[in-house]
């Protein structure tokens, strides 16, 4: 109580301050839990979807197939698919 101050003006602008940072935690950790939480999960869902989809036509297609398919994936989604470690791409 010794540092709490004992004007009215004080008290209030105190009170508004405490209430802006409550506030602000509050909607932060909203937020997180609302919108990047679940955005996260589901662009993980979706990388490892795709994932598995790679490996399943790297798997079962030929090479004509494949480059079909690479050239498909590279221009819907803009994923560069990289059948050998030595090909090079432009950026």
């Amino acid at each position: 109580m010794k540092y709490l101050p004992k004007s009215l003006f004080g008290r209030l602008l105190l009170l508004i301050i405490s209430f802006m940072l409550v506030n602000f935690f509050l909607l932060r950790v909203l937020f997180v839990f609302l919108v990047v939480e679940p955005g996260g999960q589901q662009f993980a869902y979706i990388g490892e979807t795709l994932a598995t989809f790679v490996k399943e036509i790297e798997a079962r297609g030929n090479n004509e197939s494949r480059r079909e398919f690479g050239e498909d994936l590279q221009q819907r989604t803009g994923a560069i698919l990289l059948w050998n470690v030595d090909q090079q791409w432009d950026k």
